[in-house]
Parts: structure tokens; sequence; C-alpha cells
């Protein structure tokens, strides 16, 4: 392959000889140099806006995508810096369905963990009144009535074989007074039967 220029008739041209293997032939092929130089032009244009095209289209899929990602992660932020104990249970994500991708994913377990962290607040605050309760009930049958009353009925008989009626009577009166205030198992008596 051979390259040259021709002036011929006061035009330049370029001419291209290219051996045919195998005869003893040559194509030559002439175009004028200011068309060749044309086409280059043309074609540098082309690549150059194909590149810008190709440089402007990566650019918007990046920003596409980078946007994707941190509207998902600054959704996943916001939630977990609204996030109190005292509010979990009135929690709204507003999120229906979770994207397939990481940040969906953190999304999803995220919402998941603070249901999570609800239902075991809810069981701590449940047991605490269950044992407050069952302690309050352990006091309750620590005061035994019968023994309470057996012992207050025995002072009662001494009391009446010393012939000593006071003592009695106030035995007696605190006997009542037990009766009613233990409330023969009633959590809660009227102020008439206080009275």
């Amino acid at each position: 392959e051979d390259y040259h220029s021709l002036n011929w008739k006061g035009r330049d041209y370029s001419v291209i000889n290219m051996p045919v293997s195998g005869y003893d032939w040559e194509i030559v092929y002439i175009m004028p140099t200011r068309e060749s130089l044309k086409n280059v032009a043309t074609s540098i244009k082309i690549t150059m806006g194909i590149i810008a095209t190709c440089i402007l289209l990566v650019m918007a899929i990046a920003v596409i995508v980078s946007n994707k990602i941190t509207r998902g992660i600054n959704i996943l932020i916001n939630r977990m810096e609204k996030v109190e104990p005292t509010k979990l249970s009135m929690m709204e994500n507003g999120i229906s369905e979770y994207s397939k991708d990481e940040v969906g994913q953190l999304n999803r377990h995220f919402n998941l963990m603070l249901e999570r962290l609800h239902n075991l607040i809810m069981e701590n605050y449940e047991a605490k009144i269950q044992r407050r309760e069952a302690e309050l009930k352990a006091l309750q049958a620590q005061i035994n009535p019968h023994f309470l009353y057996n012992v207050l009925d025995s002072i009662n008989w001494m009391a009446i074989r010393a012939g000593v009626m006071n003592i009695s009577d106030m035995v007696t009166d605190l006997g009542q007074f037990y009766r009613i205030g233990l409330s023969r198992g009633r959590e809660i008596i009227s102020i008439r039967e206080e009275l």
C-alpha cells in the first residue's frame, strides 16, 4: 500500500496504490485532497458528537442512579432520627413496597427491627405490671387472715378470763377492723363498709 500526493491541472489529489495479491495488478484510488480533508473533518465532528452524547448519557444515568440510592438512604436516615422508644408504635414508615436493592433491604430490616423493639418494650411493660400485681398479692397472702383471727381470738379469751373487758373489746374491734381491711378477698370495699 502506497500513499502520495499528486497535483494535476492545478488541483491537489491524494493517491493510494494497493497491489492485488497473486496478480501483477494495482488498484489506484485517487481523491481530491480537499474532499478527503472534508471527510476527515466530518468524521471528527461526528465522532466528537458521539463522544459528547455518550458523556452526557453516562452523566444522566449516574445522576439518576445516585439520586435513587441517596433517596433511599435519606428516607432511612430520617426514620432513624425519628425513632423514640415511646413512639415506636405510632411510626408511619410511608413505604408500602421496598426496592430490591441494598437500600430497600436496609429499610425493610430497619422496619422489622422497629417492630421487634416495640414488641419487646410492650412485653417488658406488661411483665412489670404482672410482677407488681404478683408482689402485691404475695404481700396480701403473707397476712394470713386465719392466723391473725385465731391469735386475736386467743387474746380475747385470755382477756375475758382475766376479767379485763376493755382489752376484750379492743381486740374484738381490731378483729372487725382486719376483717373489713382484708375485705373477705375483695380488692375494693365501699366507704360505708369502711365506716
